[in-house]
């Protein structure tokens, strides 16, 4: 009886872990997308109000997006002035993804340029990478999803065969 209980709850452990790892995914790509509609909203916000990006990013960690958490705790960090060791501060304490924090990181360069045209062509470039990563993960997502709850239910089917 005991052994019947346990497997059942290796195998259903073990299917959750699956379902949590596809959900991981999709909160990657949901971050991502309102990342991008954030960039959109600072690139207007610069070029037209001539607004700080502390200032919009103070904005930004009022809305309810998966991007808050990260905003707010750049609003939080008062230990340097330096906006790049701020931002990958905060992104090496809050996403997990490799792949995401290249992504999150390159978002710095942005603002090294002087000039407002090349800042103007970054902001382009930038947007336009995000896109393809957005798509990549889509796809990825839409290709594996299927594939982690089944490898996870099977993973947990063989712990219990070798088990019993």
């Amino acid at each position: 009886m005991y052994k019947f209980i346990g497997a059942i709850f290796i195998i259903v452990s073990s299917y959750m872990y699956g379902f949590l790892k596809c959900k991981d995914l999709k909160i990657s790509l949901l971050r991502l997308k309102d990342f991008k509609n954030d960039i959109l909203y600072m690139k207007n916000n610069i070029y037209f109000c001539k607004e700080p990006l502390p200032k919009i990013i103070k904005q930004l960690s009022h809305n309810n997006t998966y991007m808050k958490t990260i905003y707010e705790s750049f609003i939080e960090d008062n230990h340097t002035e330096d906006i790049d060791v701020k931002w990958k501060s905060c992104i090496d304490n809050i996403v997990t993804l490799k792949t995401d924090k290249k992504i999150f990181f390159d978002f710095v360069n942005l603002f090294l340029s002087v000039d407002v045209e090349g800042q103007k062509n970054l902001f382009e470039n930038y947007l336009l990478n995000l896109e393809s990563e957005i798509y990549k993960k889509e796809n990825y997502i839409l290709k594996n999803e299927k594939l982690f709850r089944n490898l996870a239910l099977y993973g947990g089917i063989l712990v219990v065969v070798l088990l019993i």
